[in-house]
């Protein structure tokens, strides 16, 4: 999941989180009994947002709707690097703290509107690369995770965004992503 802001309460009431899903590859490097180096790199599907707003005025001879629907979405390559603490060696419990830096690429945004006047409804919609795109995402990953066997495991996730994912430097838009994973280990 995705959340986007913008530091601006107005706009950021009408932001709804935006879902992906994705899979990669990571690496368990044990460095003492407690502590394991935990590198990755993963290809990601993600909706970074969504935006609604609608506005509608009825009065006695007439009525009309405008309804408004934005998203971006794109991929990337994300490559976390995580170090995994298990607070009593050899529990299957563990907390995680890294960065993760990601390189997103087709980024879209997509519009869709209709206005609605009287009963008669015009509709149109676009989808356009977004050219402001920031080249990297970077962020302080945290997390905790448990090993349910010595091939699988699941955990928990949060990325704080640290970097803007506009170019414009008027436009100071933050991402926050949460995330719950599975791994195989083989």
């Amino acid at each position: 999941m995705n959340s986007v802001s913008t530091g601006h309460s107005s706009v950021d009431k009408h932001i709804e989180m935006g879902i992906g899903f994705g899979g990669g590859l990571l690496l368990s490097i044990p460095l003492t009994n407690i502590i394991t180096f935990v590198p990755e790199v993963n290809f990601l599907y993600r909706t970074l947002m969504e935006m609604n707003d609608s506005d509608e005025d009825c009065d006695r001879y007439s009525c009309y709707e405008e309804k408004i629907e934005y998203s971006v979405s794109e991929f990337a390559l994300s490559f976390p690097l995580m170090f995994q603490f298990a607070p009593i060696a050899g529990t299957p419990i563990y907390f995680a703290g890294g960065v993760q830096i990601d390189i997103p690429f087709s980024s879209k945004e997509k519009m869709k509107w209709s206005y609605t006047y009287d009963g008669d409804t015009e509709s149109n919609s676009e989808s356009e690369k977004m050219d402001n795109r920031a080249k990297l995402d970077f962020g302080i990953a945290l997390g905790s995770g448990f090993r349910i066997s010595s091939t699988l495991g699941i955990d928990a996730k949060v990325v704080i965004g640290m970097s803007s994912l506009s170019t414009d430097k008027d436009n100071d838009i933050d991402l926050t992503q949460y995330g719950i994973g599975v791994s195989v280990f083989f």
